[in-house]
């Protein structure tokens, strides 16, 4: 009796399942326009650096952060070090740059390589923050250069392409220009401690 009546609840669900219902109208959703589209995206790649990176940085400040990262790159390629995947919207991300640092921190002789070179680690975590945010600006001020140079943004595309990168722009511009240029003057042994991470 009981595998007859799980029988007929089976038959049964299996029949409901297979006979033809009317579809349930779906609402229309109104479209969004382009520009309402890229408004929204923007606002999700909202994002500001920290307070550290912001603060000025001097000649003398990149110069000494400079000499440590020859020991600090040996550190780290000796280590193996593999930069944490951050995941989540850019601007958790960007807000996130000294947790690469802390990162760093933890790799076996790091701290070793910072003392020997006379730095304390709070120092490294700032100009580091500083370089890497400066670095940034600068190559997003590169990229809409050569969009304006190609004549980019006269295309009719180029105020939603624009709206994209606006949220950039804004945290860009709170970079002091000196650590922009000091970027820029000092590239080269910078992109020594980028090409590990």
């Amino acid at each position: 009796m009981k595998k007859l009546l799980v029988f007929i609840l089976c038959a049964f669900a299996f029949g409901a399942t297979r006979c033809k219902r009317k579809p349930t109208p779906k609402a229309e959703v109104p479209a969004k326009s382009d520009s309402a589209l890229a408004a929204e995206r923007a606002k999700e790649l909202e994002f500001s650096f920290p307070a550290e990176a912001l603060a000025p940085m001097t000649e003398s400040e990149i110069q000494a952060y400079v000499r440590t990262l020859p020991r600090v790159v040996s550190v780290l390629k000796a280590a193996n070090f593999k930069a944490p995947y951050l995941e989540g919207s850019p601007r958790l991300v960007f807000a996130a740059i000294g947790l690469l640092a802390d990162s760093m921190k933890a790799t076996p002789g790091f701290s070793a390589a910072l003392e020997n070179s006379g730095m304390k680690y709070a120092v490294f975590r700032a100009r580091f923050t500083q370089t890497w945010a400066a670095g940034y600006a600068v190559s997003l001020d590169s990229s809409l250069a050569a969009f304006r140079e190609q004549g980019r943004d006269t295309l009719p595309d180029a105020p939603t392409v624009l709206a994209v990168f606006e949220p950039r722009i804004r945290a860009c511009a709170q970079i002091p220009p000196a650590n922009k240029e000091l970027v820029r003057k000092y590239r080269a042994a910078l992109d020594l401690l980028r090409r590990v991470l």
